[in-house]
């Protein structure tokens, strides 16, 4: 094959996969619709309650198999479909993918509805996100042709108003903390806080670096050669203040609760509740702490049986362990579980290790009110039944629930009206400029349906032309 014609037939098969993407996508947005239809269907009529399920968003995980934030991604469509018909009938045509529809969900006022569903036509999500995320729009009932002579406050001031109120409510909203381990066990923490909040968290930080210091020169004026150790961080002074407050817990049950335990076995070690550590941190954890034996017989461990009913700490830490929060299908609650007896004690159930579950204290108590049942192994990952009241198994859909449609209604499905893919390309929200429906006439109109590339509107050029940024009559 000569070079020409291996280069036709990569552009062939480029422009193939092109075409098969956006047919595939259309497909694709109009069955997320269909399932936004089953969560409107769900929330009106309230037939999500029943077998243990926390949310539509959780009925969802469990019987779509979505993960929690496309749950909620739909939920929140589904909740503002009335609001924001455009963007509604957009997704049903496939023109609009679930997640574009999501963002004007969070972000999209009704009255602005049908010129942003216009806008997202033409943006990727970033774009879409980035744009919409920070912007600000006239209040209801701002009259689109007002001048300062009118004695009313023209458009643009009334744009400038709103963002200042925007970045004072953003300036001081209450402080947000995450955290989580990642796939290699790693722990990482994002923290977010007003300036006064900041600069106290700030300050404590620093003064427990600059603690560290003494210790560090000490511990290397004896080192050999006398090199210096290296400086603590604000990380390492992170960890100080961390460390002295855990020391300053009087009560023995909450420094047991809050202890770090670092579970150690013949084929590697993992922090309790979090993820695996390195052999040489598992060493260096060993000596320098306390060693508690665990007895096991048979492979598990040694439990109390009949002789008592409460979960014994060493027991609870295990299960906990093992159970990384709620067993409950698609529950995503890992902190403050409750150990449930698979086998009620006064039914003559025993406290042993593999006859209990860890419950977060909603699922534990709707299964008391009978909403639910549940057997089989709780040391099996897989091994636990869920069955609700009317008999019905609480899991995923398998088999031929999870048929899709024969490969000619297929056929005949990606035949309809692709997914237009939009432009990509970067976009601040200073570049947009969003008007109310309605306003009609104006020369900063965010697309339109007909195929017509979006208008931009940069900053220097709002400057020179706010006089005409003003929207005429309807």
């Amino acid at each position: 094959m000569s070079l020409a014609t291996a280069a036709v037939a990569h552009e062939a098969t480029t422009q193939e996969l092109w075409e098969r993407a956006s047919r595939v996508a259309g497909v694709l947005n109009r069955a997320h619709s269909d399932l936004v239809d089953v969560a409107v269907q769900l929330i009106e009529g309230g037939h999500w309650g029943d077998g243990g399920f926390r949310s539509v968003e959780h009925w969802l995980v469990v019987r779509a198999g979505l993960s929690p934030s496309r749950a909620s991604d739909v939920v929140g469509i589904a909740r503002r479909r009335g609001e924001l018909p455009d963007a509604a009938t957009a997704l049903a045509a496939g023109e609009l993918s679930v997640d574009q529809a999501a963002v004007l969900a969070r972000h999209a006022r009704a009255d602005h509805q049908a010129g942003l569903a216009r806008f997202a036509r033409h943006t990727t999500v970033p774009q879409l996100r980035r744009a919409l995320s920070r912007s600000v729009f006239l209040e209801p009932g701002t009259p689109p042709n007002a001048t300062p002579s009118d004695g009313a406050t023209d458009p643009l001031t009334a744009l400038r108003e709103a963002e200042d109120r925007r970045r004072a409510e953003r300036a001081g909203a209450k402080p947000d903390l995450a955290m989580h381990y990642d796939e290699v066990g790693r722990f990482h923490l994002r923290y977010s806080a007003p300036a006064d909040v900041g600069a106290l968290v700030e300050q404590a930080v620093k003064e427990a670096r600059d603690a560290l210091f003494p210790a560090v020169h000490a511990d290397s004026a004896g080192a050999e050669g006398g090199h210096a150790g290296a400086a603590p961080s604000f990380a390492d002074g992170l960890a100080e203040v961390a460390a002295r407050s855990l020391a300053s817990v009087q009560s023995a049950g909450r420094a047991a609760r809050y202890r770090v335990y670092v579970h150690l076995s013949t084929d590697g070690a993992w922090v309790g509740g979090g993820g695996a550590i390195t052999p040489a941190l598992a060493g260096r954890f060993t000596c320098d702490g306390t060693a508690q034996p665990l007895w096991e017989a048979g492979g598990r461990p040694v439990s109390v049986g009949r002789g008592q009913r409460i979960v014994p700490l060493r027991t609870r830490r295990l299960i906990e362990d093992r159970d990384r929060g709620c067993r409950f299908p698609g529950c995503g609650a890992t902190r403050f579980v409750e150990v449930h007896h698979l086998d009620h004690w006064a039914d003559g159930g025993a406290t042993d290790y593999d006859r209990q579950l860890s419950l977060c204290p909603f699922h534990h108590d709707a299964h008391h009110r009978g909403d639910y049942s549940v057997s089989g192994d709780p040391v099996d990952p897989a091994g636990l039944i869920f069955t609700n009241r009317y008999g019905v198994p609480v899991c995923q859909p398998v088999g031929a629930d999870l048929r899709g449609p024969s490969q000619a209604e297929t056929r005949a499905s990606n035949e309809a009206a692709p997914y237009p893919s939009p432009a990509g390309g970067p976009m601040r929200a200073r570049d947009v400029e969003f008007v109310q429906d309605g306003y009609g006439g104006t020369e900063i109109a965010a697309g339109s349906a007909d195929g017509v590339p979006l208008r931009l509107v940069s900053a220097r050029e709002r400057r020179l032309r706010a006089p005409s940024l003003r929207a005429a009559s309807p």
